[in-house]
């Protein structure tokens, strides 16, 4: 198993394939961080692996690759628990790994590496009611950070959106049942299996993926932005990316960009293959498998 990195310039229809990426394990999410290179999420593995950007793969950069646990440190000392999310905030140089079924939040150093944890065992405790009856290694979530730290993240198997803000966990939308329901009240809301999260502006979009639409959260509560929650061939939205007043969405085999201040949206790229997206700035980067698991 191999995967490639394609980059779509933003404004053009120009494509360039960036990378190539040799590692033998499922990829969950990746990040680009300008002048460092790429971070890998392979959950099953519990570690994050870097390539610099001279093509050097380091597949235990951050964590033990088989080895869980929950442990601070230094790269391959680190421990981590079934990682499955990661996001840069480049306006305060920082990453963020979301692990342990959405119930634990870290951030990275680059520089040593170093992995802390934001959340104390408190925190962690008081989020595990969330993830008693669910297999933590099953849960998907995806994040998102702004420039005052907020990080934000979505759990499909938890139908939640959570907000980290100065030491705390707070629920953002949901009320823990799978559906649809929109309300001025956020936490009376429902999602169904929401698969990505992105901030544009002063709103927040989510990847309602279970409800083949994206809702938006403002001051008017959740509502709907896109799709149609009775038609499932409407769109099966995943991984939400954003940059200033755009964002990406993969839906299938498509990756659609939308411009919520205006009437620019469409299909970007499109290939049967497609395994993540991410952003080198406000250019499109596409994680894609070359070939499968035989």
């Amino acid at each position: 198993m191999s995967y490639r990195i394609v980059k779509r310039i933003f404004g053009s229809n120009k494509q360039e394939t960036v990378c190539d990426v040799d590692i033998s394990h499922d990829i969950l999410d990746f990040c680009f961080i300008p002048e460092f290179g790429y971070l890998f999420v392979l959950r099953n593995e519990h570690c994050i692996s870097h390539l610099d950007i001279n093509g050097n793969l380091n597949i235990s950069w951050l964590g033990e690759c088989g080895e869980s646990g929950r442990r601070d440190g230094t790269g391959r000392y680190a421990r981590m628990n079934y990682p499955s999310s990661i996001c840069y905030m480049p306006d305060i140089k920082r990453a963020y790994v979301i692990e342990g079924g959405g119930i634990n939040l870290r951030y990275i150093e680059l520089d040593a590496p170093y992995l802390n944890s934001l959340l104390g065992i408190a925190v962690t405790n008081s989020l595990r009611k969330y993830v008693s009856k669910v297999s933590i290694e099953d849960v998907d979530t995806f994040c998102c950070a702004n420039k005052y730290g907020q990080v934000f993240w979505t759990s499909d198997k938890l139908h939640r959106c959570f907000k980290y803000y100065n030491g705390d966990v707070k629920v953002v939308v949901g009320n823990g049942r799978c559906g649809y329901a929109s309300s001025s009240n956020l936490l009376y809301s429902r999602l169904n299996h929401p698969s990505g999260v992105a901030i544009v502006g002063n709103k927040i979009y989510i990847a309602d993926k279970g409800n083949h639409c994206i809702r938006e959260v403002s001051k008017k509560g959740l509502t709907l932005f896109e799709g149609c929650p009775l038609d499932k061939e409407t769109m099966n939205p995943s991984y939400l990316k954003s940059h200033k007043n755009i964002f990406y969405i993969l839906d299938g085999n498509d990756v659609r960009y939308f411009s919520p201040s205006g009437p620019s949206r469409g299909i970007i790229h499109s290939a049967d293959n497609i395994e993540g997206i991410g952003l080198h700035e406000r250019d499109l980067l596409i994680l894609e498998r070359v070939n499968a698991k035989t």
